[in-house]
């Protein structure tokens, strides 16, 4: 509806769908021969979005799809795609999600839901009961800094790195974090797991 370019957000190659999002008009579902699907348009109603400013859309083990948005938390779209659920940070509740602007979303072996946000990382287990929560400022993830990508080691502990720093920080269960250094001290932007390998990638270089 106006010149804004669409963002690619989901591929699902097994079912021949694309996910594509507009700031302004909301995330649309196309067939592969461009057909549309469905949409959910940016507006306060029900079935809408309050913000087109999408940071990711991903399906669920149990058929959900969770939509991250910037600012305004996750929305929870079940099957029949009939009407969304907010998931957003509580002040006065430890165990909701840590922030209001979603960034990054990794779905474990154990089909647990990890969540990096403005305010830290949450893993969340299937029945969407908060397991535990790394707030920023605590715990050894500098306030300063904001939550970016996971993924999981070899050793099977979560890495995050943090939004254009040279840190990726090891989440431990204490709900603790073990810091470490980029010996370059480029800043991170993104990690891939390559065998028993975690590659750190940034500004051209990985390591």
């Amino acid at each position: 509806q106006n010149d804004e370019p669409l963002f690619l957000q989901y591929f699902d190659e097994k079912q021949g769908e694309i996910w594509l999002s507009n700031f302004y008009d909301g995330l649309f579902r196309f067939r592969v021969d461009g057909s549309l699907l469905d949409s959910l348009p940016v507006t306060q109603q029900d079935r809408g979005l309050p913000t087109g400013n999408i940071s990711f859309v991903r399906p669920m083990p149990n058929g959900d799809w969770w939509i991250g948005l910037y600012g305004e938390g996750i929305r929870v779209m079940p099957p029949d795609g009939k009407h969304l659920r907010a998931i957003m940070p509580v002040p006065t509740d430890p165990n909701s999600l840590a922030g209001d602007a979603p960034l990054f979303h990794y779905v474990g072996k154990d089909k647990n839901i990890w969540i990096a946000s403005s305010g830290g990382v949450g893993k969340i287990s299937t029945v969407r009961s908060m397991l535990k929560v790394w707030e920023v400022g605590k715990g050894g993830i500098p306030a300063e800094e904001t939550p970016f990508t996971l993924n999981k080691g070899s050793d099977g502990k979560t890495y995050l790195s943090t939004y254009a720093t040279s840190h990726l920080y090891r989440l431990e269960e204490d709900g603790t974090a073990t810091t470490f250094t980029s010996p370059y001290q480029f800043a991170i932007w993104n990690t891939n797991r390559n065998g028993d390998m975690l590659e750190v990638t940034g500004n051209g270089t990985r390591v």
